[in-house]
């Protein structure tokens, strides 16, 4: 595990964190609500623009992998398109940990391996564990923090796995539960003062291993967001530092 990644620095570039890097790799904690990069309909500012042009040395950064708008977390680059492809070969080697809130009360470790439809319509094998955390009581639905960890990383993969499982993420307007994530919205709202807009879901930890990475290989964890700590310790799911040691 890297130092970096154990400690990370504030970065002046808007609300990006960063978490790691090396003469090959440049891993960030992006913010929910912005974009990893432009496209149909995004002009606002992204992470590969805004990390582009911040310094000469990040002027030809690839994407390795994406998440959605809506997700926080760690976001990995690479400084050349060399490293991106070799990464991005064995990306099925890598582990992917992220948290999420969601509607229901799970109470054991569960997995699934169902199918999921690319856009095209063909069939995609795809695999998710989830572990329950803990239990937020004091909201209304009852809601659950999970731990989910991913080898493949199919489009809305925890998302649609986790709604199908019946335990939809707090917030998503696209596969969750309108009902629930608008009652939840009002209850987080009149707890802590600040209502939730985005999915609840995040990023949490990329591992790599060293044959794809160097030496040392990566470990990289981005801290929980502040938000989500107000959002738990409200809830009933757990005190500050227990949740920053996630």
């Amino acid at each position: 595990m890297t130092t970096k990644a154990e400690r990370p620095e504030k970065s002046p570039l808007r609300n990006l964190l960063i978490l790691h890097e090396d003469a090959s790799h440049l891993a960030v904690s992006k913010p929910a609500g912005m974009a990893v990069h432009g496209g149909a309909g995004e002009d606002e500012v992204n992470v590969i623009d805004l990390l582009r042009s911040a310094r000469p040395s990040w002027s030809d950064l690839h994407l390795v992998h994406r998440l959605d708008k809506g997700t926080s977390g760690v976001l990995l680059l690479a400084k050349s398109a060399h490293v991106a492809r070799e990464l991005a070969d064995g990306w099925s080697e890598v582990t992917k940990e992220y948290l999420a809130l969601s509607a229901g009360s799970l109470t054991q470790r569960t997995a699934t391996s169902a199918r999921l439809a690319r856009r095209d319509g063909r069939q995609q094998d795809a695999r998710t564990e989830v572990e329950p955390l803990s239990a937020l009581p004091d909201f209304t639905p009852v809601s659950t923090l999970i731990r989910a960890r991913i080898s493949t990383g199919r489009h809305h993969q925890i998302r649609r796995h986790l709604a199908q499982l019946g335990y939809p993420i707090l917030m998503d307007r696209q596969h969750g539960d309108f009902s629930a994530n608008r009652e939840w919205a009002e209850s987080v709202r009149a707890a802590v003062g600040v209502k939730p807009k985005h999915p609840m879901l995040h990023a949490l930890r990329l591992s790599i291993p060293r044959r794809r990475a160097g030496k040392q290989g990566l470990d990289i964890r981005a801290p929980c967001p502040e938000a989500w700590i107000r959002i738990l310790e409200a809830g009933g799911g757990g005190d500050a530092l227990s949740l920053h040691a996630l």
